[in-house]
C-alpha cells in the first residue's frame, strides 16, 4: 500500500504538513502511532521535524535527529535533514558539508528535496532546477514547479504540471502545485484558486494561516474587497502561528489591498521595515522609488 495514499497510514499527517498545520505536527506524539514498518515510522519523524524547522525551532529540530538511530539509505537522510538545520540556523549561508550530501546523494528523493530547498533558500536557482529536474519524487517536482514560479517562468512551470498531471492528478501534492500556478493568474484559473483554498479553510481539518493569505489573494485579485475583509479577520483569530514568513507576506498584501482601495498604508510599510527590513519587497520599492526620483530629477532640469 502507498502510505501516502488516501488509504495510507501517513496520509492524515501528510495532509497536516501540506495544510501548513506545522504547530499540530510539531506536537503531536508519534509514539502512540502505529506503523506497518520502520521506513513508515521514521518518514512520520521527517515530516515533524520538517514542520519544526518550518516554526523556527531549530535547537528541537536538532534535538529529534539526534535520537533517531537507523541504517542507509535513512540514516543519510537524517544526516542531510541536520545539516539542513545548521543551515536554517546559522543564517542561512552557503554550507558545504550540505553540498556535499546532496551531491553524492542525488538519487535520494529525501537529500534532493533539502537540497532543492537550501539551492531556492539561496536564490540559486540554476542548481536547484538542475538537481529537482533529476528526480521524479512529488514533493521535488512540486518544488521545480515552485522555482520557475519564483524566477516568472510560468511557461515552464505549466509544462512541468501537465507531465506531473498524468502521474499523480488526484494527489495532494499535485493539487497544491496546481494551485500555486492558479493563484497568479486571473480569470478561471484564478477563480480555481480560490475554490480550492475556500474548500480548504472551510475545513477544521486545513484551515491554516498560510491557506487563508492564499484564500485573501485570490479574494483581492478578484477585486472581492468585502470577502478579502473577512478572510483578514480569521486570519486575525489564527495569527501567524508561529511563521515569521508568514507574517512578511501578509503585511505585503494587505498594503496591496489598501493601495487597491486608495486607503493609506505607511504604518503597513512601517511595521514591514521593522519586522523584515530586508525582505525582497522593500527592496524592490526601493528601486522603484530611485528610478522615480531620476526621472523626476532629468526632467526638473
Amino acid at each position: 500500500m502507498d502510505p501516502f495514499s488516501d488509504s495510507g497510514e501517513l496520509y492524515q499527517l501528510k495532509q497536516q504538513f501540506y495544510a501548513a498545520k506545522y504547530n499540530d505536527l510539531a506536537s503531536a506524539n508519534l509514539e502512540d502511532l502505529i506503523f506497518s514498518n520502520e521506513e513508515n515510522k521514521y518518514r512520520a519523524y521527517q515530516l515533524q521535524i520538517r514542520s519544526l524547522l518550518a516554526l523556527g525551532k531549530y535547537d528541537e529540530a536538532a534535538s529529534e535527529i539526534a535520537k533517531v538511530s537507523v541504517d542507509e539509505p535513512l540514516a543519510s537522510e537524517f544526516k542531510a535533514l541536520q545539516a539542513y538545520t545548521d543551515f536554517l540556523k546559522n543564517g542561512k549561508t552557503k554550507l558545504e558539508d550540505l553540498e556535499t550530501l546532496v551531491s553524492s546523494n542525488s538519487d535520494n528523493e529525501t537529500i534532493n528535496l533539502l537540497g532543492g530547498l537550501y539551492y531556492v533558500t539561496l536564490e540559486d536557482f540554476d542548481s536547484a532546477i538542475s538537481l529537482l529536474s533529476s528526480s521524479q519524487g512529488f514533493e521535488n517536482i512540486s518544488l521545480l514547479v515552485y522555482a520557475h514560479l519564483l524566477l516568472n517562468k510560468t511557461k515552464e512551470a505549466a509544462k512541468i504540471l501537465s507531465n506531473f498531471s498524468q502521474i499523480s492528478q488526484d494527489n495532494v501534492v499535485f493539487t497544491l502545485s496546481q494551485s500555486w500556478y492558479d493563484l497568479i493568474g486571473f480569470d478561471e484559473s484564478l477563480k480555481s484558486a480560490y475554490y480550492f483554498y475556500d474548500e480548504l479553510s472551510s475545513n477544521e481539518n486545513t484551515v491554516s494561516t498560510k491557506n487563508l493569505l492564499c484564500l485573501f489573494i485570490s479574494n483581492m485579485k478578484l477585486l472581492h474587497f468585502p470577502e478579502a475583509q473577512d478572510v483578514l479577520n480569521k486570519i486575525a483569530e489564527l495569527g501567524d502561528e508561529g511563521v515569521k514568513d508568514w507574517k512578511t507576506h501578509l503585511l505585503i498584501n494587505r498594503i496591496s489591498f489598501e493601495i487597491l482601495q486608495g486607503n493609506e498604508y505607511k504604518e503597513l510599510l512601517a511595521e514591514l521595515k521593522r519586522i523584515d527590513p530586508t525582505c525582497g519587497y522593500l527592496e524592490d520599492l526601493k528601486e522603484k522609488n530611485q528610478t522615480f526620483d531620476s526621472i523626476v530629477e532629468k526632467y526638473a532640469v
